[in-house]
């Protein structure tokens, strides 16, 4: 079968999956859409705002640039058991009100200070709160039927808000760029600058995210799986299920308000306990047998025709299952893996925060630095479902160390011919090994973490991600200052003329950007030196991975020392369109899914399984094929 009717083949499944679906699954996928707008319409006009408006040098602005992106990951760790007792609803009501209010404020303060105080306190707190909560309500409403294909929706739906994000904000920077122009106010308030409308164009679409949140229906339940067992949903490679693979029965709140874990077993019996609540599940595949106690439990449970009772085995610890993971060797492979390929994952912040003022210094503030953007969640949405389609033979380690070439190697295209339309060659084919080996890394991630511990292990091997996106933001405002530095160059291209525009225009087309004959100092941006430098940090990565995969390689046995650590089958949850994992929500994304994953595995190690399911929906839990 060819990779394109693979792939048709796949879409098609995916799309039969979901009907039945409740309506706020479509909720979340709307929710999803206008939250990833706000988010991204922040990322890429942070640096320039900061600049432009609030006159902070490009150094400091790179610095706190890095700064928010780390705080939206650390405040989501923090904040992670607030979400737990909000529930779907509240989260999503806060996230949107904190991040409407704060973003209103931020476009039409002058102060610097009020500035930061938002963007590191209230924006920041609206995103831990909603990026995650979103995740866990795609699980809520979905079955193992269709949640992987949901998932994937999930994903496309963030790339096509990037998409829409990029028109705008040409449409508010180049068409619009004085706002509407009122002589009474000033020219960098809010309703007379065109970046300052594009920010506040996020509290419309918080305000409707706002609104939205109210008619989540309290009582929504996914449907029965069409198929169950080890049945294969035809033609869909993210619901594929091995004979041998466990289920997970997870008993789910059946109201968004509720507590996203349910109360204990005691509690549900009528008693108290000041316990934390943990999940109640229970264990019906193959892993059943491993454990002897849920086993014994089941079968004198089914004896006496009642369901399966808990058993006196107790989780492990958090800290315990720390120590597990830090003892075992592939985790300290797989950790060498993540130091390894930050540089590689730190050129998708340099599309953030160092291309769109190369372009506007280099090639004229009417750059579309919007719609060459665009192009990467164009391809994306594009590549994606083919390259997985076609790479799937492939092993996930190889596929990130030869595809990650690809993206290294396209800062390269404007050191070569340092235009405009080589920016775009530069984006281009950043995107195309992104596609390739961007989805491919969180199947790597949770193929090679012990059942049970994908929560721990994400959480961990994420520490190298978080602390290198303040050192990249810091490093894009260097690099500006060094070789491309803020001399006003728009501000003098303001009463130009026709010759003006038409000057531009040609050196656009020969790659000399606003240069001219004659043309003072102040226009001179030495692009070639600033991208080698970004190209090079990039490609130590892939090449790093081919001097060491002898050693970072995952290996049969890795987890040997872990006990329960069993991989019967190729892994069926989280197998989703996982685009640009170095995105700090798509992260937080990840950790919160796979905590969930780490939570019902822990739970039905406890026995604290047998009680019934509010939902009735059965979920397949995690397990990954051994890697040699």
């Amino acid at each position: 079968m060819s990779p394109f009717r693979a792939a048709w083949r796949q879409t098609k499944a995916g799309f039969l999956s979901l009907e039945g679906s409740p309506r706020d699954l479509y909720l979340i996928f709307v929710l999803k859409l206008l939250d990833s707008y706000s988010y991204f319409s922040l990322s890429r006009s942070l640096t320039l705002l900061l600049t432009e408006e609030f006159e902070v040098s490009d150094y400091n602005a790179g610095v706190w640039y890095g700064v928010w992106g780390s705080l939206l990951t650390l405040y989501g760790f923090v904040l992670g058991g607030t979400i737990d007792y909000l529930g779907v609803r509240r989260s999503l009501l806060i996230s949107f009100l904190l991040n409407g209010s704060s973003r209103l404020v931020m476009a039409a303060t002058q102060s610097r200070t009020v500035l930061l105080l938002m963007l590191l306190g209230p924006n920041t707190i609206a995103g831990s709160l909603g990026i995650p909560v979103m995740t866990i309500g795609v699980k809520r409403y979905t079955h193992e039927g269709n949640r992987g294909y949901s998932f994937a929706i999930f994903y496309t739906i963030m790339n096509s808000a990037a998409l829409t994000q990029g028109v705008i904000m040409d449409s508010f920077r180049i068409g619009f760029k004085h706002g509407f122009r009122i002589a009474s106010l000033p020219d960098h308030s809010l309703l007379n600058s065109g970046s300052r409308l594009f920010l506040a164009s996020g509290c419309i679409a918080s305000l409707i995210g706002l609104i939205v949140s109210l008619t989540l229906n309290e009582a929504a339940q996914p449907p029965a799986p069409k198929r169950t067992g080890s049945e294969d949903l035809e033609g869909s490679t993210h619901s594929h299920r091995s004979a041998s693979s466990a289920d997970v029965e997870v008993e789910l709140p059946a109201s968004p308000e509720a507590p996203l874990l349910g109360p204990s077993a005691s509690q549900a019996n009528g008693g108290s306990s000041s316990a934390a609540p943990t999940p109640r599940l229970r264990l019906l595949g193959s892993d059943a047998k491993h454990d002897p106690a849920v086993h014994d439990a089941s079968a004198a449970a089914a004896a006496d025709g009642e369901e399966p009772a808990g058993s006196s085995l107790a989780p492990p610890g958090a800290l315990e299952g720390v120590r597990e993971v830090l003892r075992s060797r592939g985790f300290w492979r797989y950790l060498a893996m993540c130091f390894i390929t930050v540089n590689l994952k730190s050129v998708f912040r340099h599309l953030d925060a160092t291309l769109p003022k190369y372009q506007l210094r280099a090639f004229g503030c009417n750059t579309p630095i919007g719609l060459i953007y665009s192009i990467n969640p164009a391809l994306i949405i594009l590549l994606v479902p083919l390259a997985g389609a076609m790479l799937t033979g492939f092993q996930h380690f190889d596929v990130i160390h030869w595809g990650g070439y690809i993206s290294a190697l396209s800062p390269f295209w404007i050191v070569a011919f340092n235009s405009a339309w080589s920016t775009a060659a530069f984006v281009a084919m950043l995107s195309i090994g992104e596609a390739i080996w961007s989805p491919r890394w969180y199947d790597y991630s949770m193929s090679i973490a012990p059942n049970g511990r994908e929560g721990i292990f994400t959480a961990l091997a994420s520490a190298p991600l978080f602390a290198a996106m303040l050192p990249t933001g810091m490093i894009s405002g260097a690099l500006l200052q060094a070789y491309c530095p803020d001399n006003g160059q728009c501000a003098e291209r303001e009463e130009e003329g026709d010759g003006g525009a038409s000057r531009r225009l040609l050196g656009l087309m020969t790659g000399r950007g606003l240069a001219a004959p004659g043309d003072p100092e102040p226009y001179s941006c030495n692009g070639r030196m600033l991208w080698t430098i970004v190209g090079l940090i990039t490609l130590s990565s892939p090449l790093m991975v081919l001097l060491t995969q002898r050693w970072v390689r995952p290996a049969a046995g890795d987890f040997a020392r872990l006990e329960g650590t069993h991989r019967p089958g190729p892994l069926t949850e989280g197998e989703c369109f996982d685009v640009n994992d170095a995105d700090p929500t798509v992260v937080l994304e990840n950790v919160f899914e796979s905590s969930l994953l780490h939570a019902a595995e822990s739970g039905s190690a406890s026995g604290t399984a047998g009680v019934g399911t509010a939902t009735g929906a059965t979920v397949p839990a995690p397990h990954a094929s051994t890697i040699s």
